[in-house]
């Protein structure tokens, strides 16, 4: 009978023995867990980092050569001074090609901004003509190759039904 005691005290204790062995490795994969899930949300955090240190690696560079930069912008979006009396004839191409009569003059004030290699030309003028002509025309003015910015235009009943009298105003950069 005592070896049946001291074979069921064994056997008590290596049930709880095992039982305690079960319950730390539980309390084990569940802090690895947890530990590894901040692992995880710590390196996600360091890859967003990552990234947006190459997006101002890049910027930078970019400032760092900021003066080609500005020469691909001149000859990307600027005029010429040449090519200033071809776009005089367009605009008058554009007025007789939508349809619109030029009331007045087309008038053209020079100033030079930023470098003495820019100047910047207000350009104002009145038209008449159809409400779809004239807005023809703005599109056909925005959609040009090179910048052309249309400042402004306040659109006016025509003095016979059906017409619209706009005065606009647009600014062209030329460079030399």
């Amino acid at each position: 009978m005592k070896t049946n005691k001291y074979i069921i005290h064994i056997l008590c204790g290596l049930f709880a023995a095992s039982l305690l062995f079960c319950l730390f490795s539980f309390a084990y994969s569940s802090i690895e867990s947890v530990s590894a899930q901040s692992l995880q949300s710590e390196l996600q955090e360091y890859e967003k980092k990552e990234k947006e240190a190459v997006k101002v690696e890049a910027v930078h560079k970019r400032w760092q050569n900021i003066h080609n930069e500005f020469q691909q912008f001149k000859t990307g979006f600027l005029m010429k001074m040449d090519d200033f009396s071809q776009f005089r004839n367009q605009l008058k191409m554009m007025f007789s090609k939508n349809q619109l009569a030029l009331q007045g003059a087309v008038s053209y004030s020079y100033k030079r901004v930023f470098a003495s290699d820019i100047i910047k030309v207000d350009v104002k003028f009145t038209l008449v003509g159809s409400y779809a002509h004239i807005k023809r025309f703005i599109h056909e003015v925005l959609n040009q190759e090179k910048l052309i910015l249309l400042k402004g235009f306040d659109l006016d009943r025509g003095k016979l039904a059906g017409e619209i009298a706009g005065k606009f105003a647009m600014e062209v950069y030329l460079v030399k």
